[in-house]
């Protein structure tokens, strides 16, 4: 069910992205859809909120670096962190790295 809505999440980014090259206003109904997918995707993740892909999407969202130098420092790329904060599966060798990123996220806690 999250594959499904990050695939829409992406079709309805894209399409925002070229209406807004188009002309059309950036907060337009198609922001509004983008808007309440990714209410929708993080609801769904709230559901496992034990699970390790759950905890990096809230890591990667407390955490202020960027999210191309979260996957420098996981390894990966950036589209791999993307599938594991929505689709789960973790590639073997970033593993550990994966989980001392949460571990290390958790102890910090939410920006202030």
């Amino acid at each position: 069910m999250i594959a499904q809505c990050v695939k829409a999440e992406m079709l309805a980014a894209n399409s925002w992205r070229v209406a807004v090259n188009a002309g059309a206003p950036g907060d337009g109904p198609l922001l509004g859809h983008l808007k309440a997918l990714e209410a929708t995707r993080v609801e769904l993740l709230g559901l496992l909120p034990a699970s390790l892909s759950s905890r990096l999407d809230v890591a990667c969202g407390q955490s202020r670096l960027p999210e191309a130098v979260i996957a420098t420092l996981l390894g990966i790329t950036v589209e791999q962190v993307w599938d594991i904060r929505n689709q789960g599966p973790v590639p073997p060798g970033a593993l550990a790295r994966v989980q001392a990123f949460v571990d290390a996220g958790a102890a910090v806690g939410p920006p202030s």
